[in-house]
């Protein structure tokens, strides 16, 4: 094989390993009180998800007291890694269950943003 050939396979084998990290899902438990109306639960969360879903067959919740029952809940749950999620769930009826849950922020990933800013105020400053 020429040159250029093995530079174009070995990009698309780094490619795909990114793309599959990428893909790769997360695995989190968290707990967080949930208030509706007067009721108050505490509710421990797993969640699976990746990036862009969350996969609701392998996530899950229990809340205490087991007494509190409410019937359906929208919640925003924030996560220790900083995804932010709109879970909608029943409590304890007759268990706990995630209906639906989307992600609704995403942490900024740590990247140089200073560059990025100083080329667009140098930009700025010469169009001016």
């Amino acid at each position: 094989p020429s040159s250029s050939t093995m530079k174009t396979l070995l990009a698309v084998v780094v490619f795909l390993t990114l793309g599959l990290q990428l893909a790769e899902g997360l695995d989190e438990s968290f707990s967080q009180i949930i208030r509706v109306g007067k009721a108050r639960v505490s509710c421990t969360f797993s969640l699976s998800y990746t990036s862009t879903s969350v996969d609701l067959s392998q996530s899950s919740a229990r809340c205490s007291p087991k007494n509190k029952r409410i019937k359906s809940t929208t919640q925003t749950l924030t996560a220790p890694s900083g995804y932010v999620f709109q879970v909608t769930m029943s409590i304890n009826k007759p268990n706990t269950k995630i209906v639906k849950a989307e992600i609704t922020e995403v942490p900024e990933k740590e990247t140089t943003e200073a560059p990025e800013k100083e080329t667009t105020t140098s930009k700025e400053e010469t169009t001016e």
